[in-house]
């Protein structure tokens, strides 16, 4: 089985690396909701920048859940991951 087989029914995972990637994701989603709230500040916004930064709060929150659930450590050998369609 591949590391990164995702048609596959299990899926190997490295904590490290999954903790590195939210920490990043949470990183990148911080920067973005600071960035739109201070374009938001600047003027009068419309309902798409609304609606991006709905967005961005959105990625913040799943990237947030993420991380706190990987630092506490949820004492499973195996991580379980549900794949979702678009």
């Amino acid at each position: 089985m591949s590391k990164f087989d995702l048609s596959s029914d299990r899926v190997v995972l490295d904590y490290q690396e999954l903790l590195e990637v939210a920490l990043s994701a949470q990183g990148y989603a911080i920067k973005a909701v600071s960035e739109r709230m201070d374009t938001i500040r600047k003027g009068h916004p419309s309902n798409i920048e609304g609606e991006w930064l709905l967005n961005d709060t959105h990625r913040l929150v799943k990237a947030l859940t993420a991380v706190y659930y990987l630092t506490r450590g949820l004492d499973r050998p195996v991580i379980n991951v549900v794949r979702e369609d678009n």
